[in-house]
């Protein structure tokens, strides 16, 4: 994780510390979307996710095409596991994102994207299917939860903005946290190969498509 912190500083302090630019507040962005994993074994467990995220937008160059935005997010998957119980798969994660503006119009633009996240993972099962889940039905979190851990989230999208308000945005993300193994005698279907050892390396690189709106411009 040092070498990302790093990384941030390279590329951040040089423009914020330039005395000619000054931030200047953009609005704050709301983005709703799915996932979708690119290993099989992990995909055939959670076919697809739905992720959440929102933060507040800076530019940091006087043409301002150049922004950052910090972001606080979640991604999240449910799975139907056998007698009634819903098995869960997600992260809570937080960190910058970068962005240009390549090519604009007055109505249309495009943006590629860069963000580096920290990433929380949880995966545990509730009592009750996803069917009751969907229908707002009671459901009650098992007292032991699978398996947890960490991990930095590094990922590449373009944006297509309109009008400056509604975007749409293609991304791919790496991550592939280290899970701690917390039960050794049940498992869901993710880790259930796993009960035999104390710590995993989990592939969770995902294809992603996002909506979103800039709130300052409602």
């Amino acid at each position: 994780m040092p070498k990302y912190i790093i990384l941030f500083f390279i590329c951040c302090v040089p423009v914020l510390c330039r005395g000619q630019i000054r931030g200047n507040f953009a609005g704050a962005e709301l983005e709703l979307g799915a996932s979708v994993f690119t290993d099989d074994h992990i995909r055939d467990v959670f076919p697809v996710g739905i992720h959440f995220s929102g933060g507040p937008l800076w530019t940091f160059d006087t043409s301002e095409n150049f922004f950052i935005k910090g972001v606080l997010g979640i991604k999240w998957y449910m799975h139907d596991l056998p007698d009634g119980y819903l098995e869960h798969l997600g992260t809570i994660r937080i960190g910058p994102e970068f962005a240009y503006r390549t090519f604009s119009t007055d109505y249309f633009a495009l943006i590629p994207t860069l963000k580096i996240d920290f990433a929380w993972c949880t995966n545990f099962d509730t009592e009750g299917g996803l069917g009751e889940a969907l229908q707002d039905e009671p459901a009650y979190v098992l007292s032991e939860r699978y398996m947890r851990g960490w991990g930095i989230g590094k990922e590449v999208g373009l944006k297509a903005l309109f009008r400056d308000k509604w975007f749409i945005r293609l991304s791919y993300e790496w991550l592939n946290p280290r899970f701690k193994v917390l039960n050794s005698e049940l498992q869901g279907d993710l880790g259930k190969d796993y009960m035999n050892r104390q710590h995993k390396s989990l592939n969770l690189n995902t294809i992603n498509l996002t909506m979103g709106i800039n709130l300052n411009r409602i």
